[in-house]
């Protein structure tokens, strides 16, 4: 689910017709540097001088490494000047592509290692666009003939990592237009279009696959009704009364549903004084807002939304992770209770406030966040993130029964001790409302300071 603000994807997607094919269950495993066919001079980073720009706000930086330097655009014949891209998966976990190295990595740390690896030499002149469901990455590739350009699928799971699903030829055609990310797949829409951006009824020009091939289940995805000043994320619907950046079309904006149940999303004027404003929603309603203090042409990239409700922006040879929204009270103001010896968590209070709830007499129970979805009902029990380096990343499995199991890491710890901690929480899905079952716990430590995995054990 990429998010993308603050400049338009102007590339030419251009297509060899006749030179395409499936490459299913080719495997992306040769190169370990960037190829010599693609010449890279790396340049200063001219980015923000976040720290100025944004004193006063809360943020601290990602752990994310940026590159930027001038790339031989192969079909184009021209250099450009390209700089590290990211995307972030339906999970929360980001996903990097430096053009310099064609180094694809996922910005997580993993037990079995960095999950990493580098595009060959025969997908030239590549973007990334997108990470969807179940570990696939989507690239776009630029073609001699310009007219459209293909668009690669690629696994990014650590069990067979770059292996190539499958390609879509002349998927995105030229034209003023942005590619967003949809609930089946990856929409295109015009500079210009009225109404929703993106349109979620209209099929999508790549549609997602799973690792298997086939058709996954529809994520939650956002559009902004810039007409109306209307957001749709998730099932839910916001109306932005008090907007400040109303701008001619065209305008570029991103929505990206929250793990709360909510959303966060950003609108940036493209032409006159070029503001961007930041808005975040809660499932009870309620809308929030700030300005942001760079203009988007002077933020040297896009800023990229994350699901915990953080922005992503570029900061020199680094992203910084902005947080611009205060917390939201979801009303249980207990806490986790550790045990070690059976590595499991109770979450002290909770069963009594949500019994003192007032649930819906029939239906889907709908109270926030405790009746929205097992995500926001994870997230809430797992707490707010103490500091804009954390990310958080949740990843719900597949109903077993009357249960579900969602698994909540949130690493980056500003600790000298713990660098991550894992929640495993065991919900009943019953309605009304979501009930904690089991929470298993455990965390991994900062380098030398103990295991590096997660495990239900003090760290040093």
């Amino acid at each position: 689910m990429t998010s993308l603000v603050g400049g338009r994807v102007v590339r030419r997607l251009l297509l060899t017709a006749g030179l395409v094919a499936l490459l299913n269950g080719e495997r992306w495993a040769g190169a370990t540097s960037a190829p010599a066919t693609d010449s890279t001079v790396p340049t200063p980073n001219s980015g923000p001088d976040t720290a100025s720009a944004l004193a006063g706000w809360a943020w601290e930086g990602a752990g994310i490494r940026r590159s930027c330097g001038d790339v031989w655009w192969q079909q184009q014949q021209m250099s450009q000047r390209r700089c590290t891209e990211l995307a972030i998966g339906p999970d929360g976990i980001p996903v990097s592509y430096d053009p310099l190295s064609r180094r694809i990595t996922r910005e997580r740390r993993e037990d079995a290692g960095t999950v990493t690896f580098v595009l060959p030499t025969q997908y030239v002149d590549a973007s990334l666009l997108a990470a969807g469901p179940d570990d696939v990455v989507y690239l776009a590739l630029d073609n001699p003939v310009p007219t459209a350009s293909d668009v690669l699928a690629v696994s990014l799971s650590p069990d067979d990592v770059g292996r190539v699903i499958r390609r879509f030829p002349t998927a995105l055609a030229t034209a003023d237009a942005d590619v967003l990310t949809g609930p089946t797949g990856l929409l295109v829409s015009g500079w210009h279009d009225l109404g929703p951006r993106p349109e979620p009824a209209h099929a999508p020009a790549v549609p997602w696959v799973d690792r298997a091939g086939s058709t996954p289940s529809p994520m939650a995805a956002g559009s902004f009704d810039d007409a109306q000043s209307v957001v749709r994320a998730g099932n839910g619907q916001w109306t932005l009364i008090h907007r400040r950046v109303v701008a001619e079309q065209p305008g570029s904006s991103a929505v990206l549903p929250t793990f709360d149940g909510g959303f966060i999303a950003a609108y940036s004027e493209t032409t006159g004084r070029m503001r961007t404003e930041l808005f975040r929603g809660w499932r009870d309603g309620s809308v929030v807002s700030v300005e942001l203090p760079l203009r988007w042409p002077d933020l040297d990239g896009s800023l990229v939304l994350e699901p915990q409700g953080t922005v992503l922006v570029p900061n020199g040879d680094s992203f910084a992770r902005l947080a611009p929204f205060d917390t939201h009270p979801n009303g249980w103001d207990g806490r986790l209770r550790i045990d070690l010896a059976s590595g499991t968590a109770t979450a002290v209070g909770l069963d009594d406030f949500l019994d003192r709830i007032t649930w819906p007499s029939s239906g889907q129970a709908d109270v926030w966040p405790w009746g929205t979805s097992p995500v926001a009902v994870a997230n809430a029990v797992a707490g707010t993130p103490s500091s804009p380096a954390e990310l958080r990343t949740i990843e719900q499995g597949p109903p077993e029964g009357t249960s579900t199991v969602v698994t909540v890491t949130t690493e980056g710890l500003l600790d000298d001790s713990v660098y991550g901690r894992r929640l495993v929480v065991h919900l009943a899905v019953d309605q009304p409302g979501f009930r904690v079952q089991r929470i298993e716990w455990s965390n991994a430590c900062q380098p030398g300071r103990g295991h590096q995995d997660y495990r239900p054990a003090l760290c040093n």
